[in-house]
């Protein structure tokens, strides 16, 4: 076997590994009842949501098996990781020029959206 093959391999392996570990710990030690996750440094520093904003909580109540809660605290969190396999799969998918401006635009407008402070709009804050 060639060594960039078994590099790139290796790499796929320690990257599946991190994410298992990291969904173990994420259902194993929720956001909510442990204070050791991270926050938004972008909240920090301005006081906005940002896109990812409820990101770590979403995937910890997907993780436990409530999508309602889930979609409550992100609702970018489902349709993303439905993307993400085709992105994988896909060489030409994922270096879509289209995809890339249509991704950013979806992100601008939820942040934009997600902060203005009036209903429906509230109820994208996580």
């Amino acid at each position: 076997m060639r060594g960039g093959v078994w590099l790139r391999r290796a790499l796929w392996a320690g990257a599946g590994l991190s994410l298992t570990l990291l969904a173990w710990l994420l259902w194993r030690y929720p956001p909510w009842e442990v204070g050791w996750w991270p926050a938004c440094s972008f909240r920090r520093l301005t006081g906005l949501y940002c896109p990812g904003c409820g990101m770590t909580r979403a995937l910890a109540s997907l993780l436990h098996g409530d999508v309602r809660q889930s979609l409550s605290r992100n609702v970018l969190l489902v349709p993303l990781l439905a993307l993400l396999p085709s992105l994988a799969l896909s060489r030409r998918l994922s270096r879509s020029p289209r995809l890339g401006y249509a991704v950013a635009v979806t992100l601008t407008a939820f942040m934009v959206l997600r902060n203005l402070p009036w209903w429906p709009f509230t109820l994208l804050a996580p």
